[in-house]
């Protein structure tokens, strides 16, 4: 397994004196625990928090998270099974002729307990007797489905996509469901942009406070990446998803990308439930063609002193090349040779670039495939205190979208955010550098903020 932490900390590191200055916690995240499906001599479905438990049988991915601890509002959970240990069954009470085998959480009882629950079905098969735990509007061959009367955060089985696509002005969007939502892939003449090597990567926000130790992350936890089964990725759970005309939008339930912090682990993801981050990302905006408005959207349950990226964009390693464009002097600057490199620990080294009005752009080596954003700064009544860039081609394993070499745009603010929801606009654009640099030119002219 190989993770490695720094696509997550990057710029935030280096401005964690602005939250040690006044650190303010929300909540601790809660500890959940995974249920697992398998199946054992192809009809005996049974459901497990260990996947290890499961060595000899077939898998089929996860089904909930359900917290790992009784508090107010949750019911215990258990499997049992017969004696002969041939059927299996998830139950809330006793079963007559059933043993307790493990327990397997405390989800809760009540559907409006915490945003984004599903309820938990237990399907039952007349044929073979089985029983299996299923996920909403899942179709399981025989088996019928029957509340348990209690709620988790519905999974994904094995699936390593469920996106939601939506097109207009010549570029294609699919956001992955499995991963909170998270853009997962960018289209624009017969290009795809986006590097999502692991769910600290993609084009999404993240929250960083309490010191950085605290770093709610749109897609998901560091439990992930292609050496990982993707039936055992962490992902955040979906709370919305829809395309409404030419804006896609999306919401998540973040979890904590340092799993390992808080008493949470593998299986043991941690979820920040009074919290979500997301996005409304408007494409063809104003009739722009490539350019899309981004508004980064955040939700918290008291003020909290941070550092959001506002989105951050991990992009393939063919665009190795960076550019920097000031909008007020109409200045377009190639800092390829300005941007250090980010593979030495602590992994924060970048290019930093704050203009009034302007942007960052990574490209090609020939210019003709770009992406850039573009933001108004703080100072001037936009959302964006300053932009960095990064180059992390470390490994040298290609330039795919899975592979672990990365580059990295972004667009951070550093505030005291305020309870409830607020949002934050950038813009992101791809095209040919040059015509990058027209379109950002063009939404200053406009006033866009």
């Amino acid at each position: 397994m190989r993770i490695r932490f720094y696509t997550r900390f990057g710029f935030a590191v280096a401005l964690l004196f602005f939250c040690l200055a006044s650190p303010v916690r929300a909540q601790t995240p809660v500890r959940l625990n995974v249920l697992y499906r398998y199946v054992a001599d192809h009809t005996d479905r049974l459901t497990t928090i260990r996947p290890d438990d499961g060595a000899d049988l077939r898998f089929e991915g996860q089904q909930f998270y359900v917290p790992g601890n009784a508090t107010s509002g949750t019911m215990e959970l258990d499997r049992l099974a017969n004696p002969s240990k041939t059927i299996h069954i998830d139950s809330t009470s006793a079963v007559v002729g059933y043993v307790v085998q493990q327990l397997l959480g405390f989800p809760w009882t009540d559907p409006d307990s915490a945003p984004g629950l599903s309820p938990l079905d237990e399907g039952y098969n007349p044929v073979t007797g089985d029983y299996a735990l299923m996920r909403p509007a899942e179709v399981l061959h025989g088996y019928a489905p029957a509340p348990l009367g209690v709620y988790g955060y519905q999974r994904y089985g094995n699936s390593n996509e469920s996106v939601l696509s939506l097109s207009a002005g010549g570029v294609s969007i699919q956001s992955n469901l499995v991963a909170g939502g998270a853009l997962w892939r960018w289209y624009w003449n017969g290009v795809q942009f986006v590097n999502h090597h692991d769910y600290g990567r993609e084009i999404q926000s993240a929250f960083f406070f309490n010191g950085g130790a605290s770093n709610p992350t749109e897609a998901g936890d560091g439990l992930s990446g292609p050496d990982i089964a993707p039936g055992m990725h962490q992902g955040s759970p979906v709370l919305m998803a829809e395309n409404s005309d030419s804006t896609q939008i999306t919401r998540a339930i973040p979890l904590e990308w340092n799993y390992g912090r808080y008493g949470g682990g593998a299986n043991h993801p941690l979820i920040w439930g009074d919290m979500n981050l997301g996005k409304d990302i408007t494409l063809n905006f104003d009739n722009l063609g490539p350019v899309a408005r981004y508004t980064t959207h955040i939700s918290l349950p008291t003020s909290i002193r941070g550092v959001l990226e506002l989105p951050t964009p991990y992009l393939c390693g063919t665009f190795s090349r960076f550019w920097t464009y000031d909008a007020e002097t109409n200045r377009l600057s190639d800092v390829t040779g300005k941007v250090p490199n980010g593979c030495t620990a602590p992994q924060t080294a970048h290019y930093s670039f704050a203009p009034k009005f302007g942007g960052v752009i990574a490209s090609d080596s020939s210019g003709a495939h770009a992406m850039g954003e573009y933001g108004v700064n703080t100072s001037q009544g936009g959302s964006v205190d300053s932009f960095a860039i990064y180059r992390f081609l470390c490994d040298g394993d290609g330039t795919s979208e899975t592979s672990y070499d990365t580059v990295k745009l972004d667009a951070v603010k550093s505030a005291v955010f305020p309870a409830g929801e607020s949002t934050y606009t950038t813009y992101l654009m791809t095209d040919t550098v040059r015509n990058v640099a027209t379109h950002m030119a063009q939404l200053f002219q406009a006033g866009a903020m």
